[in-house]
């Protein structure tokens, strides 16, 4: 990770990035000729922004670089702090046109590409972009005439404290020897704050863009790998193992002496024989899945918290928190037990159309 902190900025330059119009296939950019001079206030609101963004644990991930093709992001990004001036300008257009050609959608945005390079305390190099769009907001003046207040509109500020209205891309030298390059070179990661667990972030930029890949992300994974498989059970299990599949699921992920997820070991381990070639067809054919992967629960929500019974006619589900779902909720088995629970009066009796699943 980049320390922000401590890091000095070099150079700064923006580019403006269109919204797209019906009759065209991406985005236009109008490009700058000239570096930006930002004093130090604007530095420490720009360096402001990236601390905030990238401490995010929900909304930042750390990637691998997967595109690194000769026109690609990395190939104008991965040495831009070396070169004088004029080629950073020159680089930075480059960027700013794939940006444009990767905002395809009618929905994109208008607003600028920010580009910059520079130095961690600990002589890191590094660079990041900025989509920023546009933003409205009101201000206030004196008129001096009258005498009186008024409020003004501002068109087209950015980079306001609402993340909502950037995305952010940072690529940093690294030596991690036990990668392949340029993953042994560089690491790199963004900041999305539209990410939600089920969209995953914007695939417009980390991937057409930037060209990197989540397909490593630890806590993209957990969640990911969690939620496929457990479709995979409900859709596919026999009635009688689902919920022991189910429930195998979670233990994987609650098991202390064990520090990955490893979805080989959870096909060899939990899965029916009835069930492998399913699973290995649906779940490992996923290249994200060919490996085991570090436990990180940032996107888990209340998954491993809430136990779930499922019900087989697929309309009703029952939840509570796992360290008291017993104390509760039980299940009644005879008229007898029904009896007991009206006559204590301090329970609900329903009746749910269907069985749980393994019951």
């Amino acid at each position: 990770m980049i320390n922000f902190g401590t890091a000095t900025l070099n150079r700064i330059i923006m580019h403006q990035v269109h919204k797209k119009v019906p009759d065209q296939e991406h985005s236009d950019v109008t490009l700058e000729n000239y570096l930006f001079d930002t004093d130090e206030d604007v530095q420490k609101i720009i360096k402001k922004r990236l601390i905030n963004s990238c401490g995010n644990r929900g909304k930042s991930f750390q990637l691998e670089i997967a595109n690194v093709a000769q026109d690609s992001f990395f190939s104008f990004a991965s040495n831009i702090w070396e070169g004088e001036n004029e080629e950073f300008i020159t680089k930075s257009k480059s960027i700013a046109h794939l940006l444009g050609a990767a905002q395809r959608s009618g929905k994109s945005s208008e607003g600028f590409l920010i580009v910059s390079d520079g130095r961690t305390a600990d002589d890191t190099r590094f660079m990041f972009v900025v989509k920023a769009e546009f933003q409205e907001a009101l201000t206030t003046k004196l008129d001096e005439t009258t005498n009186l207040k008024k409020m003004e509109l501002l068109n087209n500020i950015f980079l306001t404290p609402a993340k909502k209205f950037f995305k952010i891309g940072i690529l940093w030298e690294d030596n991690k020897p036990e990668e392949t390059f340029p993953n042994s070179n560089f690491s790199c990661m963004i900041f999305d704050d539209q990410f939600s667990p089920d969209r995953g972030p914007a695939n417009f930029f980390f991937d057409k863009f930037l060209g990197f890949s989540i397909n490593r992300n630890a806590k993209f994974l957990c969640k990911k790998f969690f939620d496929d498989v457990s479709t995979f059970i409900i859709d596919q299990a026999n009635d009688e193992d689902k919920q022991d599949l189910l429930d195998a699921v979670k233990l994987i992920y609650s098991l202390d002496n064990a520090e990955v997820v490893d979805p080989y070991g959870f096909g060899e381990q939990y899965v029916p024989e009835y069930l492998k070639q399913s699973y290995t067809q649906a779940i490992l054919a996923n290249p994200m899945f060919n490996r085991p992967f570090p436990k990180n629960f940032a996107l888990m929500g209340r998954r491993l918290k809430w136990k779930t019974i499922y019900f087989k006619n697929k309309q009703v589900t029952l939840k509570a928190p796992e360290e008291n779902f017993d104390q509760f909720v039980s299940q009644i088995e005879n008229i007898d037990e029904a009896r007991e629970v009206l006559e204590r009066g301090h329970s609900s009796l329903f009746e749910i159309k269907g069985r749980p699943y393994g019951r």
